[in-house]
Order: structure tokens, then sequence, then C-alpha cells
């Protein structure tokens, strides 16, 4: 009897290449977005132009590369993998053209402080939640790419507890310190409530846990095998510079160097939960809970 044999000699140094020029394209992304989101955003914002033109032009330097480039990432080493990203990014940019238009279109002031902030015109932001359509995509038809961004949901009952507790615990202390310093907390009128609480699920919150752990935080410590704390570390003070370049401090420094430890402390606390569950979910429940909870200052 016959035996073939055949020896696979494996190209190491080809590999190699493979490897850093992924890398490269990683690291690229990443910088490109973040100066994007901070550089550009900040430009953006200080335009004294339509509200709803600005909220749009800032959302799509942002948020909507924030959900895309994760996407990219899960996908980069199958065919396709820049139109699905592509895909991802122009539908963002339809649901945001619909509410920024039909929301903050002609107001020359912060939405909150607007009469429309009380119209029933902005129930109109429940469409923000088709966003979702992206992840809930992911996990059924392509369990392994969204799992490489953190889009795990085992035991969701407990990552949602993990996530609301950390959220409890910031928002007493927030609201204990504004207590002590003697500013109000107010309700804000329903329909603009609502409006935030869809922004919070669908636009901002989810996507920066896509971009900041279940991508950034996710590619530096388990991939990169980086040190836990200085990855954390890294991952969310590049999170508040996002924070920084949309934050006005009408109040002075004493207010934002507040509003930063407060959100340094948050994406911390998101990145040690990430690493505990290996999934955005419950670094998700505590930033919508917690943003939820800062719109009563």
């Amino acid at each position: 009897m016959l035996t073939d044999i055949i020896f696979v000699r494996k190209d190491w140094a080809a590999i190699a290449r493979e490897m850093h020029r992924d890398q490269r394209r990683i690291l690229i992304a990443a910088v490109t977005v973040m100066l994007l989101a901070t550089a550009g955003v900040f430009v953006t914002l200080s335009w004294q132009i339509d509200k709803g033109i600005q909220a749009f032009a800032s959302e799509a330097l942002s948020f909507g590369l924030f959900l895309a480039v994760p996407v990219w990432y899960a996908f980069r080493h199958r065919a396709g993998g820049w139109r699905k990203a592509s895909a991802v990014y122009v539908l963002f940019l339809a649901v945001m053209l619909v509410n920024d238009w039909a929301i903050k279109r002609g107001l020359n002031s912060e939405l909150v402080s607007s009469p429309r902030a009380n119209e029933p015109l902005l129930y109109v932001s429940v469409s923000m939640l088709l966003i979702w359509f992206v992840p809930l995509w992911m996990v059924r038809a392509h369990p392994a790419q969204a799992r490489s961004v953190g889009l795990s949901f085992r035991r969701a009952w407990r990552q949602v507890l993990h996530g609301g507790l950390g959220a409890a615990i910031l928002i007493v202390h927030v609201w204990a310190t504004l207590r002590y310093s003697g500013l109000p907390l107010s309700l804000k009128p329903l329909p603009y409530m609502l409006f935030t609480l869809f922004y919070e699920v669908a636009i901002q919150s989810l996507t920066e846990e896509m971009f900041f752990r279940g991508f950034l935080f996710n590619y530096l410590y388990c991939v990169r095998q980086e040190q836990l704390w200085q990855t954390a570390i890294l991952v969310s003070l590049l999170n508040v510079l996002v924070y920084l370049a949309k934050f006005r401090a009408p109040a002075g420094l004493y207010e934002l160097l507040g509003y930063v430890f407060y959100v340094f402390v948050m994406a911390m606390m998101n990145a040690i939960l990430y690493r505990r569950w290996g999934g955005i979910l419950p670094g998700l429940i505590l930033n919508v809970l917690f943003s939820m909870g800062l719109i009563l200052r």
C-alpha cells in the first residue's frame, strides 16, 4: 500500500508581514477615528450654524464611525468587510439625518433649553432604535465576528445586573455631590426624556461601548495582550477626549473637572466589566443609566 505524505511548509515571513500590515491598518483606523471624533467634532460644534446641521455633522464624525469601525474590524479578514462597514455607516447617517432634520432643524440653542423639548415631535426619535439592527444581525448571522467586538450576551441578566449596580453607585455619588454643592435636581419634559433614552440606547452609549470597549480595549488587552490597567487607563482617557470635544462648561473649570472625573470613572468601570464578562452589555447598561441620571442635574 502506498501512502502519500504531503508536507506543508509555512512561509512564516509572509505571515509576519501580514500580521504587521493588519496591525498598521487597525492602528490607522483607531487614530483616524480619534482625530475626527475630537478635533473634527470640536471644530464642528464651534460653528454658529443650525443645530440640526451641527448635530448631524458631529455625529457623523464620531458615533457613526464608532459603529462602523468595529464592524470593519470584525469582518476585515473576510471578503466584503469594507462594504459591510460602509453599509452600516450609511444606515447610521440615514437614521440620524431623519432625526436631526425633524427634531433639531431650525434651532439656534440646545434642544433641552428650547420650547421644542416638550413637543410630541421628539417621539420620532424611537426610529433611532433601528441602529440595533447592526449588533442583532451580527449576533444572529455572524456570531464569531460578533464576539470579536464584545457582542456577547451569555448570562445576559447577570450582565445587566452588574451594569445596573455600577450605574447606581455612580448616580448616587453624583446626586450626593450635587446636593452637597447646593445644585438642584430637575425633571425634564417627558418628550425630551424619551428622546435622550433612545439616543443613549441606540446612538451614544451603544456606539461608544462598541468602539472603546468592543474594539479598542478588546484589541489592545485581549489580542495584543497589553497590561490590564495601562490599557484601561489609555482607553478611558481616549473616551474622555471625545466628551471634552463636545462639552461646554458654563460654570467654568470645576464643572469641567467634575464631568471629566465621572466620565473617566465610568469608562474604567466599563473596561473592568468587559474583562469580567467578555462583552459590552454591562458597560452599555451602566453608560445608559448613568447618562439618564445625569440629565436630572
